[in-house]
C-alpha cells in the first residue's frame, strides 16, 4: 500500500498572499474554485500537472523553484529527491 505523503505548501501560500492577497482572488486567476484550491493546499486533493502549470504562470515561479514549492514534505523542509 502506498504511503500518503503530506506536502508543505507554506511557501506557495506565501506567494499567493504576496501576489494576490487572498486565496479567492488567486483561485479566480488560475481559474479554480476557491474551495478546491483550499482542499489542495490542505492535502485533501492533489495538485495535478495542469494545476501546477497554471500556478507557475500566475505566480511567475522559476522552474528551479518548482520542486521546493510543490514537493517539500510536511516532515522536513527538504524536497523529495
Amino acid at each position: 500500500m502506498k504511503e500518503k505523503v503530506t506536502f508543505n505548501f507554506s511557501r506557495l501560500e506565501g506567494l499567493i498572499k504576496q501576489h494576490y492577497d487572498t486565496q479567492e482572488k488567486f483561485a479566480e486567476a488560475i481559474p479554480m474554485a476557491r474551495s478546491t484550491l483550499n482542499q489542495k493546499l490542505n492535502n485533501h486533493i492533489v495538485f495535478d500537472s495542469n494545476d501546477i502549470y497554471h500556478i507557475i504562470k500566475a505566480l511567475d515561479i522559476k522552474m528551479e523553484d518548482v520542486g521546493d514549492i510543490f514537493f517539500s514534505t510536511e516532515n522536513s523542509e527538504n524536497r523529495i529527491e
